[in-house]
């Protein structure tokens, strides 16, 4: 979550990935009760629901390093 709210509040950084990481926190402290619980199957369900904002950020970070990258490669 603390990534994700820095994420969010980077000027470097679009609003969507900050929101795509918040979700993601969110997911993950939401799973944590379930997981002390014992609750496989509803952990698992969680899980999935977790990986799609996951995949998300990472798929939107990768972009925007890629494409913003902050590296100039200089001619020698």
């Amino acid at each position: 979550m603390i990534l994700g709210w820095l994420a969010y509040r980077s000027p470097r950084l679009s609003k969507g990935i900050g929101i795509a990481a918040l979700l993601t926190g969110a997911l993950s402290l939401a799973m944590v009760p379930f997981i002390l619980a014992g609750a496989a199957e509803l952990v698992g369900l969680l899980n999935l629901l977790l990986s799609l904002p996951y995949l998300v950020w990472l798929g939107w970070l990768g972009w925007h390093l890629l494409s913003h990258s902050a590296m100039v490669v200089q001619a020698t």
